[in-house]
């Protein structure tokens, strides 16, 4: 079976935010799971609260796991580009969560530099999906 190249940089961006929209998510329910937590405490473990907090705690595995499929998948795309400042910008970007200023500090890189950068690893980077 061929498989086919995704050239459009909107999915692109889609893809490479994944991983962070996904770790983002997470966060948001070990948030939730810690206030149903607080609520359990002195409850029977039969509740009503019980229930939910073992609902968010299956939630959380799963996703967490989706993150780390993610994660992969992002370093195997940028790992196929040659140019290693491309690559560091991307993955600092979409896998560490770093700003274009961040980013620039980091490695001492103008702001207008990284973005350039940025810009042309959403253009080179290859996704194939079968």
């Amino acid at each position: 079976m061929a498989k086919v190249v995704m050239q459009d940089t909107k999915v692109k961006k889609e893809f490479l935010e994944s991983y962070l929209k996904i770790m983002e998510a997470v966060s948001d329910l070990k948030e939730e799971l810690k206030d149903w937590q607080e609520l359990a405490v002195g409850k029977p473990k039969e509740s009503f609260y019980t229930a939910n907090i073992i609902s968010k705690q299956r939630e959380i595995v799963k996703l967490e796991d989706k993150a780390v499929t993610a994660k992969i998948s992002i370093l195997k795309a940028t790992d196929e580009i040659e140019d290693k400042r491309i690559r560091n910008v991307l993955r600092r970007h979409y896998i560490h969560g770093q700003s274009i200023k961040q980013i620039s500090k980091v490695t001492y890189y103008s702001e207008r530099y990284v973005k350039r950068l940025h810009k042309k690893g959403v253009e080179v980077i290859n996704l194939t999906t079968p």
